[in-house]
């Protein structure tokens, strides 16, 4: 009996090589956030996307209005909302044999949002950092700067799934800067801002799976985690003229060491075309793919509290992204 068990997994070791063979040419192997269109013994890579990010931030809150058409209890509040915008990301690295990889990125964001608010006819109203004026002009910035180094390696398993896992290490930069302007039809002003810059290094791992299906497709989710040992510093400004006199003030709040999770995931649709012999020395390929990413970096961002002015408090908030991608992406057998 143990004889037929040792046979039968020997039987189906070898005809999973032999299938695995015959479907070499859909085979995806790939580095973070880029399938590869089939494995090669040595090789360099290189690729370049175009994302369509949202910045998500639970800390946008500009004004508190009370009390709102007469109706007793009523509240509400103005936020700035951030829109989508244009960024991109690239990558390289090298094969080390079928199995290994090496790949660095380099992620950049950079968003800018707006919005105003007329509180001419309104009697009771709260203003972020306690800003005064009629009319109100926020504006929030974020700055987002990633990178990253790691080792990959693939498992071809059950055709036609493979996994990858990875492990390396990652820098960030997450920074923000909120800004309340209040203005009154005297002439008066006041502009006060509370700016937190985060920057972090850590250990990362990365865990990836892909589906391949006829025709050169295949379906692939990526997920990663980082911890940032970073160091985080909030400051804030205040500037204006009021009753007749200019007032400047600026205040370095904090900076303190925290230690910050992230986390991303994407899930996207690939497909792969190639030249000379695929999977052998001397091929290449191109491989175009888009699809949907999420990520998050948990209480990064710090900034001076709802009411009150530089001399009270802070809190904290996750930032975060979401969007679209699109990314072509190089691999050349021949090193």
């Amino acid at each position: 009996m143990k004889s037929f068990f040792k046979q039968s997994a020997i039987s189906m070791i070898i005809l999973g090589g032999i299938a695995g063979s015959a479907h070499a040419m859909h085979a995806n192997h790939h580095a973070q956030g880029g399938p590869f269109f089939a494995p090669t013994s040595h090789g360099f890579f290189v690729g370049l996307e175009a994302l369509r990010l949202r910045p998500e931030n639970g800390d946008l809150d500009v004004s508190i209005t009370f009390n709102t058409a007469g109706e007793e209890g009523t509240i509400f509040t103005q936020s700035i909302k951030p829109e989508y915008h244009w960024d991109w990301r690239l990558f390289a690295g090298v094969n080390l044999g079928d199995n290994d990889d090496f790949t660095i990125s380099w992620f950049r964001m950079r968003s800018s949002n707006s919005d105003s608010a007329d509180f001419t006819n309104v009697a009771d109203f709260d203003t972020r950092f306690d800003v005064l004026g009629d009319l109100l002009d926020s504006h929030v910035d974020f700055h987002v700067d990633n990178f990253y180094a790691v080792m990959g390696h693939t498992v071809y398993f059950n055709n036609p799934w493979s996994i990858r896992f990875a492990a390396g290490v990652e820098y960030a930069k997450v920074k923000s800067d909120l800004t309340v302007e209040g203005s009154r039809t005297n002439g008066d002003f006041e502009v006060t801002s509370s700016n937190s810059e985060l920057k972090g290094w850590g250990p990362r791992g990365e865990f990836d799976i892909n589906y391949r299906l006829m025709d050169n497709f295949a379906l692939f989710a990526n997920s990663s985690a980082t911890l940032l040992s970073s160091k985080r510093k909030v400051s804030a400004s205040d500037t204006g003229f009021d009753e007749g006199e200019d007032f400047s003030d600026e205040d370095d709040w904090s900076t303190r060491h925290v230690v910050v999770p992230k986390f991303g995931t994407r899930l996207g649709v690939s497909y792969t075309f190639g030249w000379g012999q695929a999977g052998a020395e001397g091929g290449s390929m191109v491989t175009i793919y888009g699809g949907w990413q999420v990520e998050s970096y948990i209480h990064a961002i710090e900034r001076l509290n709802f009411e009150g002015d530089v001399q009270d408090s802070t809190r904290t908030s996750n930032f975060g992204d979401q969007g679209l991608f699109l990314g072509v992406k190089f691999n050349s057998g021949w090193m």
